[in-house]
C-alpha cells in the first residue's frame, strides 16, 4: 500500500490569495478589430500571418487589476496561457501544427519539437510583456513553469508551495504557466484551467478567477442557442445542469473551453475555493467580486460545504494524473460515501492499463468521477478478480488475500455524493 506522510499544512500566506487565469483567446486579438479576441491557438486554430497580436490594452487592464488587489492587501498569482500562440506569431507561423495529425512516430516527434520551440520563443515574449507592464508600477514578477511531473511527488509538491510562498512573502507576483518547452504529452496538464485550479488548491487561495471570452456561464451555448440563459451563481456545482453538447470550434465552447472550466471549478470548489467566470476583456470585474459590488457580472461557483481538508489528499487527488479509471457499483459508491475503502467486490470494470500503486480515477456507473486514490492492484488483476470477494479470490489463488483496492486513507472524494440524484450529473467531464 502506498504510504503517504502528511504534507505540511502551514498557510502559504498570511494574506488572502487570489489566483487569476488568462487564456490565449483573451491575451491575443485580431489586429484588424482591436476589440476582437477570437483567436484560440490552444484549440489548434490557425493564426493568420500578420493579423494577430498581443492584446496589450487587455493585458494593461489585467495588470492594473492585479496591482489594485495588491494595494488592497491581497496576494495575487497569475496563471497565463499563450506561449505557443505567441511563439507562432513571433515566427510568422500561419497555423499551429497539431500532434494528433501525425501519421508516424517520427512525424509526431518533429511536430512536438516544433511546438516546444514555439513555446520557448513565446514564453520570453510573454514574460517581457508582463514584466514591462508591472515594472511601470515598480512591481516585481517571477516566472514559474510547471509540468504534471513536477508535482508528482510530495517533495516536489511541497517545494513548489514553498517557492510560491517565498515569492508572495517578498511581494512578488508569480506568473505561472505550463512548461510547454519540455513537457511531453504524458506530462502535460492539458489546459491551464486545470492548472489554475491545481495552483489555487495547493496555495489555499480564497478566489480563482477564470477569464474567458463570454460574460458568464449560460445554460447552453449563447452563440447558437437564442434561448440560452445566464447563470449568476452556482451554489453547488454537483447539481449544475447545462448543455455542453453544442460546441463550436475556435471558441471557449470548443475543446479546452467551457468543459475544462467546469472541471476546474469542480476541483477548486471541492478544496474550498470560490471560483468566478468573467469576461477577460473586463478584468476589473475581479475587484467587483472581491469587493462584493452589486454591479458585479459573471458566474460565481460557491465552494462545497465539505472542502478537502487533508493536505496529502489534495496532492494525490489534484496533482497526480490518473493512470486509469475504475468503475464501481452503486453499493460500492454508498460505502465510499460512508467513508469506507473500495473493495474488489465493488469493481465493475477498468479502463486503461496501470500497475500496482498507481493513481486512479474512481467513477460511478454513469461515468461521474467520484474520487481519486492510489490503487493497490494492477488493472490486469482487477480485470480478472473485479467483482469477487476476498473469500472467492483466496479460494482461486489457494492463499489468503486482501480485497482492498483503494484504502480509505489513500482516497479523496472529489464530489459530495450525499444524494441519489447523481444521475443528472453525468454530463460533467
Amino acid at each position: 500500500m502506498h504510504n503517504i506522510t502528511n504534507l505540511a499544512s502551514k498557510p502559504v500566506s498570511d494574506r488572502p490569495i487570489i489566483v487569476v487565469k488568462i487564456g490565449t483567446s483573451t491575451l491575443m486579438r485580431d489586429r484588424s478589430s482591436p476589440r476582437s479576441t477570437t483567436i484560440s491557438s490552444a484549440a489548434g486554430e490557425g493564426l493568420e500571418d500578420g493579423t494577430v497580436e498581443l492584446a496589450v490594452s487587455t493585458l494593461g487592464l489585467l495588470v492594473d487589476t492585479l496591482l489594485t488587489l495588491r494595494r488592497r492587501k491581497y496576494d495575487v498569482i497569475l496563471v497565463t496561457s499563450g506561449a505557443v500562440g505567441v511563439g507562432c506569431r513571433e515566427l510568422g507561423i500561419s497555423k499551429r501544427p497539431n500532434v494528433a495529425n501525425a501519421k508516424t512516430s517520427e512525424e509526431r516527434a518533429r511536430i512536438l519539437a516544433d511546438i516546444q520551440a514555439y513555446a520557448a520563443v513565446g514564453q520570453s515574449v510573454l514574460m517581457r510583456t508582463y514584466d514591462a507592464l508591472m515594472r511601470m508600477a515598480n512591481q516585481k514578477t517571477a516566472q514559474i513553469l510547471l509540468t504534471s511531473g513536477d508535482l508528482s511527488t510530495e517533495y516536489q509538491y511541497v517545494n513548489a508551495k514553498n517557492t510560491i510562498s517565498a515569492l508572495l512573502r517578498m511581494g512578488v507576483i508569480p506568473v505561472v504557466n505550463e512548461n510547454d518547452t519540455t513537457a511531453t504529452e504524458e506530462l502535460k496538464y492539458g489546459d491551464n484551467d486545470w492548472l489554475s485550479a491545481l495552483v489555487s488548491t495547493a496555495v489555499g487561495a480564497q478566489w480563482l478567477f477564470l477569464l474567458t471570452d463570454v460574460d458568464q456561464l449560460y445554460t447552453s451555448n449563447p452563440r447558437v442557442d437564442p434561448k440560452a440563459k445566464p447563470i449568476d451563481i452556482v451554489p453547488n456545482i454537483e447539481s449544475l445542469q447545462v448543455n455542453l453538447s453544442s460546441n463550436t470550434t475556435g471558441t471557449q465552447w470548443g475543446t479546452g473551453g467551457m468543459k475544462t472550466k467546469i472541471t476546474a471549478a469542480r476541483l477548486a470548489t471541492a478544496a474550498g475555493v470560490r471560483v468566478c467566470l468573467i469576461h477577460g476583456r473586463y478584468p476589473s470585474r475581479v475587484v467587483d467580486f472581491v469587493g462584493d459590488s452589486p454591479n458585479r457580472r459573471g458566474t460565481l461557483f460557491e465552494p462545497l460545504g465539505r472542502p478537502l481538508e487533508i493536505e496529502r489528499k489534495k496532492w494525490f487527488s489534484n496533482c497526480l494524473p490518473p493512470r486509469g479509471v475504475i468503475t464501481i457499483s452503486r453499493e460500492a459508491e454508498s460505502l465510499l460515501r460512508a467513508g469506507f475503502s473500495l473493495h474488489t467486490s465493488g469493481v465493475i470494470s477498468c479502463k486503461d492499463r496501470f500497475e500496482e500503486n498507481s493513481p486512479v480515477s474512481i467513477c460511478s456507473e454513469n461515468g461521474l468521477e467520484l474520487a481519486r486514490g492510489f490503487c493497490n492492484y494492477s488493472s490486469a488483476y482487477l480485470e480478472k478478480y473485479g467483482g469477487k470477494s476476498a473469500r472467492e479470490i483466496s479460494k482461486i489463488l489457494c492463499f489468503p488475500v486482501s480485497d482492498i483496492v483503494v484504502h480509505g486513507d489513500n482516497l479523496a472524494l472529489l464530489v459530495d455524493i450525499t444524494s441519489d440524484d447523481s444521475e443528472a450529473n453525468g454530463f460533467l467531464p
